[in-house]
């Protein structure tokens, strides 16, 4: 999914594509009115928000690792630990990736501890929306592979 915000502060507002309209403007899905009318978008407009986002959370992460890297703090990090923090920074937020304990552990090379708490991330969630606990699940295992 696309995040898009009432508040500035935690990210777009909307506006950004000719498609994607402002946050006041969006019409959510309603779990118990399947049948409402809903805002949609054409599959290559996912796609393109989809590569877009994927490269704002990559950009996140380098630059996370490149600030680590000019203090000399340098985990080895391997491609999996790199695929699974991009896609926490796409699901959690780069600002939320850069403040957790998840990170944390990956600075301080505490890589076993690191991937136990990938699956508390968001976990005040879980019972609302049951495939984040997967998604986190999923992401922990990456993270070792």
């Amino acid at each position: 999914g696309h995040a898009v915000f009432s508040n500035p502060e935690r990210g777009s507002t909307g506006g950004d594509y000719s498609f994607v309209p402002n946050h006041e403007d969006i019409i959510p899905y309603d779990r118990k009115n399947p049948g409402k009318k809903i805002t949609r978008i054409t599959r290559e407009q996912a796609e393109q928000l989809l590569q877009d986002d994927m490269l704002k959370a990559s950009e996140g992460v380098n630059t996370i690792l490149d600030e680590w890297k000019s203090k000399n703090i340098n985990p080895k990090i391997t491609q999996g630990m790199y695929d699974a923090m991009v896609s926490i920074a796409y699901n959690h937020g780069v600002g939320n990736l850069r403040t957790s304990k998840f990170i944390q552990y990956v600075k301080r090379s505490e890589f076993q501890e690191a991937k136990e708490e990938i699956k508390n991330i968001s976990s005040n969630m879980f019972d609302e929306y049951p495939g984040l606990k997967i998604r986190r699940e999923k992401e922990s295992r990456l993270f070792m592979s």
